[in-house]
């Protein structure tokens, strides 16, 4: 009866873990199943570790048939759940044609085989001897019915076998089946057996046997957490194969002590954990930050685009779940299409509020829109920046720069102080000079504190945002330095306001033609919005501008040829100042800033969280080509950096830098320089103004090489640079 109690019970049990598979498999994107499996192992996994003590408990305490009977109310409770909550669509198969499905013989064949070896293995030492035929006739019929099986199952007559042979024709998939069956039989064993070693040989009772097995079951569960994290930091996975069939097992007696039974368990259970880890994340977590440190975090998601897809799914720390893409199709419904349907990465504003305030950069909805109305007609001009203001800072640039040809300076450092200098003067009318104060000793000036505390509170920011969830409670550290540049710019604004107030009648000789302070402060006078407003510009005019120039000039130094071309095109003004006229006539200059852009992009990635269900069009379906289901509360990412380096889209030749592709390339959504949609960069056309004009006035003055034998590698903050910066030698040209 027991024998038969049991084969129903198998029965149930293999059907419901067939059924999970097949539901999760039906149901269930390819590049989710992963994900939704890990979550049923889970549960699993806690079964496993608390089924021993809780089974134990029960045969001690109320009786053995309690076991059995626990299942019952269960069983019941999933089943009405899937019957409320399970809703798939019905083929329209009829019962007749899925019985012609089953495989009648072979489920026989390998049921009664199975059965005739656990018989022979329950009744060998018990019953009879291991010698005696009532043991031996079983096991031969059931290895033999093993090997009936096979044959059956490849040949003719079996139209649709449970177990298909052609899955064992691939080494892969073979070695992959095996070691499942390897497994999953060593730990049954030690399911079984061990429970009976704690009770017949330690003589424990039930539940204190179920206590002893925790070591191994919760143990397994929680060392697979940092297995998997050293598999990531490491890359290497055969010492967690070879620490779980270390034998150490073999050493263990009933004298053992328990300390020695604990550990060895738990070393037993890494070898059984040794797999990645899909519910927290923390593999792919501490992928990131090794890929940081290294300084290849871009190359590392562009090596993951082709090795996964153009488009995959992956875990932000704690299992919130991210799609990230590199398909043009995708990004432009994120930014555009589909933009109503996406906001703002949830610790973004966390991370930069307590500096940043209520700005462009950190708002959505109403917020957002009301900044940029405030902000965008101040952009749309032409002639947005002022030459002769950007000519008295490169002159300011110039007389810090050597001039004999053979000094190696790093340029990037004095670009950031360039555009500091000119983005103060054009949103303030006035500029903190920090390129002046080079060599001086002066740090207690307004001017000096605000730029060192202005890089403080900034770096923080850059912290926190890497932080990303935990940003929240995170200590702001650099209060004072925050506290520093918002008096800073209030103290602009006050005097600004005032001098407005005065009705004007004062006149500054050296006031910029155009003061961006002045036209937002007509369309509203509250101080705090407008600090933090052009606070928000301020951080993107500086940076933006800056990384653009750096990334540009170690480019164009690395090849002498494409610098010699892009002399020769500014020789062609004969020394004059560029105008806004010339600019625009500048051809090989704008491809070289385009190329620029494209192969190191000031902002290679970007992320937002879906507010609603929606869809990205491409990289679902086998073919990755069908769209992708986001659900409401999943992040989705993009790589402007892959991208742009697709083969695909900018030729073979996309890893190096050619400017003279962009004189017959037309792109559309496949450039994203300064983002797109409604939340493009108010600013570009500022910031390809700065650019172009210092570029032109540094080959107007300068002989540049590059001193700098590395190739670019990645410093990534607000914007991307070069991890060493630009190490340049200049020798004056009309020395």
């Amino acid at each position: 009866m027991l024998l038969a109690g049991r084969a129903i019970q198998g029965v149930g049990s293999g059907g419901i873990n067939m059924i999970i598979e097949v539901i999760i498999s039906d149901l269930v994107p390819l590049r989710q199943r992963g994900y939704f499996m890990s979550i049923v192992l889970l549960i699993y996994a806690l079964g496993l570790g608390t089924g021993p003590l809780i089974g134990g408990s029960l045969a001690q305490h109320v009786g053995w048939r309690w076991v059995f009977y626990i299942n019952l109310p269960i069983g019941g409770t999933s089943l009405g759940l899937l019957y409320l909550l399970l809703k798939v669509k019905d083929d329209k198969t009829t019962p007749l044609k899925d019985k012609k499905n089953i495989d009648y013989v072979g489920n026989t064949i390998i049921i009664a085989s199975t059965i005739s070896v656990l018989y022979a293995l329950t009744v060998a030492g018990s019953s009879y001897p291991w010698g005696a035929w009532q043991t031996l006739v079983p096991l031969l019929i059931g290895f033999g019915g093993f090997c009936a099986f096979i044959c059956f199952e490849a040949s003719p007559l079996c139209p649709h076998p449970v177990v298909p042979l052609r899955f064992f024709m691939s080494r892969t998939r073979a070695v992959i089946f095996t070691n499942t069956l390897l497994t999953s039989i060593l730990s049954y064993w030690m399911l079984y057996f061990r429970p009976l070693y704690f009770q017949a040989v330690l003589e424990s009772d039930p539940t204190f046997a179920g206590v002893q097995m925790l070591p191994s079951t919760l143990g397994s569960l929680l060392v697979s957490a940092g297995c998997s994290a050293a598999l990531s930091w490491i890359g290497r996975y055969k010492i967690f194969h070879n620490a779980g069939f270390g034998g150490v097992h073999a050493i263990l007696d009933r004298y053992s002590s328990p300390a020695r039974w604990v550990m060895f368990q738990i070393l037993t259970g890494s070898g059984i954990a040794k797999l990645k880890d899909p519910v927290l994340g923390i593999d792919v977590m501490l992928s990131n930050m090794r890929a940081a440190r290294e300084h290849r975090s871009l190359q590392t998601f562009e090596e993951r685009f082709y090795s996964i897809g153009p488009a995959y799914s992956s875990k932000l720390l704690f299992g919130a779940p991210i799609i990230i893409t590199m398909e043009p199709e995708n990004i432009r419904a994120v930014i555009s299409q589909n933009f109503q349907d996406y906001a703002l990465a949830p610790f973004r504003q966390p991370a930069l509020k307590h500096f940043l305030g209520d700005g462009i950069f950190t708002t959505d909805g109403a917020k957002w829109q009301s900044s940029r109305a405030l902000l965008r007609p101040n952009f749309a001009r032409d002639q947005i920046a002022d030459l002769n203001a950007l000519e008295n800072h490169a002159q300011d640039l110039f007389a810090l720069l050597p001039r004999d040809g053979v000094t190696t300076v790093n340029l990037q450092e004095h670009l950031f102080r360039f555009t500091l200098d000119s983005a103060t003067e054009f949103l303030f009318g006035q500029s903190v000079h920090s390129l002046r104060r080079q060599g001086t000793r002066d740090t207690d000036s307004l001017d000096a504190q605000f730029e060192t505390a202005f890089a403080a509170a900034q770096a923080e920011c850059m912290d926190f945002v890497a932080l990303g969830p935990l940003a929240k409670y995170a200590r702001v550290k650099s209060q004072k330095q925050v506290e520093i540049v918002h008096r800073y710019i209030d103290q602009a604004i006050a005097f600004r306001q005032k001098y407005d107030e005065g009705g004007g009648d004062r006149v500054e000789k050296d006031r910029p033609k155009y003061l961006f302070l002045q036209e937002i402060a007509k369309q509203t006078t509250d101080r705090t919005r407008l600090r933090y407003e052009l606070l928000n510009v301020l951080m993107a005019g500086r940076d933006t501008t800056a990384s653009l120039l750096g990334n540009l000039f170690f480019m164009i130094t690395k090849s002498p040829e494409i610098m010699r071309k892009l002399q020769r095109e500014v020789d062609g003004l004969n020394g004059a100042r560029p105008s806004y006229s010339t600019l625009r006539e500048m051809p090989y200059l704008k491809a070289c800033l385009r190329e620029s852009l494209r192969l190191h992009p000031v902002v290679p990635v970007n992320t937002r969280i879906a507010v609603t269900d929606t869809v990205l069009p491409r990289g679902g379906g086998p073919d990755r080509d069908s769209p992708v289901f986001v659900a409401k509360g999943t992040a989705v990412g993009w790589s402007v950096h892959a991208m742009h380096r697709r083969k695909d889209l900018y030729g073979p030749d996309a890893d190096e830098f050619r400017p003279e592709r962009w004189e017959t390339l037309v792109t559309r959504s496949e450039y994203l320089p300064f983002n797109g949609g409604p939340r493009i960069c108010l600013g570009q056309q500022y910031a390809l103004t700065e650019a172009s004009y210092l570029t032109i006035r540094m080959l107007q003055e300068y002989e540049m090489g590059s001193m700098d034998p590395g190739e670019w590698e990645e410093e990534l903050a607000i914007t991307a640079c070069n991890r060493r910066g630009c190490r340049v030698a200049l020798r004056a040209r009309n020395a």
